[in-house]
């Protein structure tokens, strides 16, 4: 399986995000063994934004069995915080975000094989 984090993040931040995300990378490198029938590719945006407030979006692309998900993270939240505590909150959001995903086009063993993954990976 594919997988991918990227983001839009401010440009005074940019560093630490980049950082943060290259460390979760890593560590989610065994997912790339994981095969299912309705998700090929799992990516996750992330926005560190100072003015702009994003209402998450997701999406499953069922022609490309792409999993796309959006992951807001408060600026000064980001800021504030130690390196340490935004690699935690980077992780913690990626899980969030898994909880909350459904659809009706994914299979459920599918969603939970790579949800349990990245869960054990991570946490």
């Amino acid at each position: 399986m594919k997988y991918f984090i990227g983001g839009e993040i401010e440009s005074d931040v940019y560093d630490r995000f980049r950082i943060q995300r290259n460390k979760i990378l890593d560590f989610l490198k065994p997912i790339e063994e994981i095969k299912t029938s309705s998700i090929n590719e799992i990516s996750f945006t992330v926005y560190v934004l100072k003015k702009t407030k994003i209402a998450p979006i997701t999406k499953y692309i069922k022609k490309s069995m792409r999993l796309e998900l959006e992951i807001p993270i408060d600026y000064n939240i980001f800021l504030k915080n130690t390196d340490d505590d935004n690699f935690k909150l980077i992780k913690k959001s990626i899980i969030d975000v898994m909880v909350k995903y459904e659809n009706k086009n994914i299979e459920k063993d599918s969603l939970h094989v790579i949800y349990s993954k990245i869960k054990e990976l991570l946490e």
